[in-house]
């Protein structure tokens, strides 16, 4: 579910060195600030506030850079045609425009391809490499793609082309036959330069090869494409990349490029103010809109064009785009919470996995982002196809690796790539129900996974509202720019109201609202997409982060509304205070002597006392709960539905059930449903009868299936069961068994707990 429940961490005074907040130049909450980011030297603020302090790695510590340079510089030399090829995305689109500039620079016979994302999808379609190599292309020199792709590559080397990859995407096993493989992701962990995006390693890859060919001073100019690859690619902003982008957008601010100033125009941007924030939300989504609704190349020849008429031309059609890409994400946005509400069950898997068949697959991996954030958990945007495979693009959130999750169910997919936080998969539809379990578990099992339904709020510093100015801008901006890796800074104001709000947008979707406190101080603040948010009523202390706005020629600060929590003291609390809780957990209990109109029996699985499953709870006065259930979200979303003004805890203690038994118990319940009714149950009946979690459930009906006892899937809020399975024993099957060894483990452990644990810490 999304998360109801939030927890805000505030920040506690840290005693530093002196030397430290001397580097910080005696500026003590910028010096909390850096330290809590994880540089705590004096020398790492110095370089971590000031880029001309740092000194990056060298080109050359990147592995092949050497075999990729001398397979360039000898095609300059003797002509061949080289084509680059890059990828559809902003990161792609910027990585081929820098190296075909390069590459022209220093006289080379360069063409460049960029597969079409709707007919070709990510990577090298043999195909459509064999139609290049006939165009004339001798040399392919890959950016932002190509070290997954060993099929393809291997049929150009088995042709006499020559082929150097230069990407920054997760490794496979075993690496191509390239004459060199350029990418970040073979250095050793720690390194400087191992976050770099694709466009950082086609950058690191022109360095190179211009200082080889004794013409080093071409390449810095195109930092500013560097910038946007960076942002577009949300890369992880630390040591080298942060500096690559400091650079960038130095660079950016004054870029000379026509192209890049229609753009700006129409997105009504300021060039010489440019922010890593104006790439992610003005910039980026144009260009990205053109990757994903129409044809990526044509971007190449903006950020490459000294044309100014057909510049404006080619920005107007970009704008019109992305027009018509927020009109498309918005539908998709739409039907996915739709889909939610009417099947609430995926939400009880580790990762959020929507297929449909109609979705525009250009703009489903920015649904899957939106989703992501509000849900908090990796989410699965899948497109299902006429030809019975479903594709898609996933969204990732902290603590999970998506790419690695996705590489966990490889035997159930058809192919796969991506990075930590993004990743492209595409699967026989038929394997939908067996791939979302095994990916909900593959996630749950990376260490830094956290399946807590909590929020978790980090506040970087409490200020009151009379302290926000100009001033206090320009200090925080000191650590900018923001992004993945080096988060924007987020601000807390406790004790305020909200004094007037209207609505905003062409949609009416935000808010612009003025808060006030007790000193009369007010500001203004921007709440995103909130029009069916609940305001907070009374005093209540606020989460934020600060920018700056321009409007009509006038900038003002205002606060980005992240978060709110009502104010202690202001919290209506009479449910709490009025809510009794009574332990009869080691007791035994007459049930029939809470025989009332006002009493509820909540039993689960084969409990033999007559009672209510979860499906058939209600609003009701007292609660007893007869059956442990199995987690503390059922016990949650019990107490939600009942709300009651008195609790009873009086479960019977439960011995936990093997794999075996319970796949018994549930083959009995199976067979009773399909015999009694025609195979359709209730999700959350199917999950009371067995007194486990829905996704525990799917699990265990999947290795019925492979067992060739029944076929079982989940239609909405519906199972629909069959007897009999086409599917046998499969090479996954071990796995899956795992899986429902893992959740009744868990399930298992809750019940203990649940027996042991203080009253307080469930119902509190």
């Amino acid at each position: 579910m999304k998360p109801s429940k939030s927890h805000w961490i505030y920040p506690d005074p840290i005693e530093l060195p002196s030397d430290f907040v001397t580097a910080c130049n005696d500026d003590d909450l910028i010096a909390q600030l850096v330290w809590r980011r994880g540089i705590q030297t004096a020398a790492a603020a110095r370089q971590y506030l000031d880029p001309t302090l740092y000194t990056p790695a060298s080109h050359w510590d990147l592995p092949d850079m050497d075999a990729g340079v001398d397979c360039i510089q000898n095609a300059i030399t003797t002509q061949k045609q080289i084509c680059v090829w890059g990828d559809f995305d902003v990161d792609g689109q910027t990585s081929t425009a820098l190296l075909v500039s390069v590459l022209r620079d220093l006289g080379a016979n360069v063409s460049y391809y960029i597969p079409n994302r709707k007919r070709e999808s990510h990577g090298i379609k043999i195909e459509s490499l064999e139609r290049q190599i006939n165009a004339g292309a001798q040399v392919i020199l890959t950016c932002d793609t190509g070290i997954s792709e060993l099929d393809a590559i291997a049929f150009a080397r088995s042709v006499g082309v020559d082929v150097v990859v230069t990407d920054h995407h997760t490794l496979p096993p075993t690496l191509s036959n390239a004459n060199a493989n350029i990418n970040p992701q073979r250095l050793a962990d720690g390194h400087p330069a191992k976050t770099l995006p694709g466009v950082g390693a086609a950058y690191l890859f022109a360095k190179a090869l211009a200082e080889r060919c004794e013409n080093p001073n071409i390449v810095d100019q195109h930092l500013d494409l560097v910038a946007l690859g960076i942002v577009a690619d949300v890369a992880e902003q630390v040591l080298d990349c942060r500096y690559w982008l400091q650079r960038g957008l130095a660079t950016l601010r004054k870029t000379q490029r026509i192209g890049l100033h229609a753009l700006l125009a129409n997105a009504d941007l300021n060039v010489s103010q440019l922010s890593a924030t104006d790439i992610g939300f003005g910039i980026a989504p144009r260009l990205n809109a053109l990757g994903r609704l129409a044809d990526a190349n044509l971007a190449v020849e903006l950020l490459t064009t000294s044309d100014t008429v057909n510049a404006k031309i080619w920005a107007d059609q970009i704008e019109q785009l992305n027009r018509q890409r927020k009109h498309i994400t918005e539908q998709i946005y739409t039907s996915a919470q739709r889909m939610i509400e009417k099947s609430p069950q995926v939400l009880e898997h580790n990762v959020l996995v929507l297929a449909n068949e109609t979705w525009e697959s250009g703009v489903a991996g920015l649904v899957a982002g939106r989703l992501a954030g509000e849900y908090q958990r990796p989410t699965l945007m899948l497109i299902k196809g006429a030809d019975g495979i479903s594709r898609g693009s996933a969204r990732s959130v902290a603590g999970c690796n998506i790419t690695e999750a996705i590489r966990a169910c490889e035997s159930s997919v058809i192919g796969f790539g991506g990075h930590p936080m993004a990743a492209g998969v595409s699967l026989y539809t038929s394997e939908l129900p067996y791939f979302i379990q095994k990916l909900s578990y593959a996630a749950a099992q990376q260490p830094e996974f956290d399946q807590t339904e909590v929020h978790q709020v980090h506040i970087d510093a409490v200020v009151p509202l009379e302290d926000i100015t100009l001033e206090l801008y320009e200090r925080l901006e000191r650590l900018a720019p923001f992004g993945a890796g080096n988060p924007a800074i987020q601000l807390a104001s406790t004790n305020v109201n909200i004094e007037s709000q209207r609505f905003m947008g062409r949609d009416q979707q935000h808010r612009r609202l003025t808060l006030t406190d007790a000193t009369d101080a007010n500001v203004t603040a921007v709440w995103w997409r909130s029009k069916d948010k609940e305001l907070p009523e009374g005093q209540f202390d606020v989460a934020y982060s600060l920018n700056l706005n321009t409007f009509k020629g006038d900038t003002n600060l205002q606060l980005q509304w992240k978060a709110f929590v009502e104010t202690a003291r202001n919290i209506e609390t009479e449910d709490s205070a009025t809510l009794q809780v009574e332990d009869l957990r080691h007791t035994q209990v007459e049930f029939a002597a809470f025989s009332s109109a006002n009493t509820l029996i909540w039993t689960e699985g084969a409990s033999p006392f007559k009672g209510q499953g979860r499906h058939d709870l209600k609003a009701v006065r007292h609660l007893l709960i007869a059956s442990i259930p199995p987690s503390l979200a059922v016990l949650q979303k019990a107490l939600e539905t009942c709300q009651p003004t008195r609790v009873t805890a009086a479960p019977q203690p439960v011995n936990a059930i093997t794999p075996k038994a319970y796949l018994q118990r549930l083959a009995g319940l199976a067979k009773t449903v399909v015999e009694k009714f025609e195979g359709e149950i209730e999700a959350t009946k199917l999950a009371s009868l067995m007194n486990s979690e829905i996704r525990t459930v799917e699990t265990g009906l999947t290795l019925l299936e492979h067992q060739g006892l029944f076929t079982a899937r989940f239609e909405g809020t519906t199972a629909n069961i069959r007897l009999g399975a086409t599917r046998q024993f499969r090479s996954d099957t071990a796995q899956v068994q795992a899986m429902l060894a893992d959740a009744l483990k868990e399930e298992a452990a809750f019940r203990r707990f649940f027996m042991q644990a203080e009253l307080a810490s469930l119902f509190g």
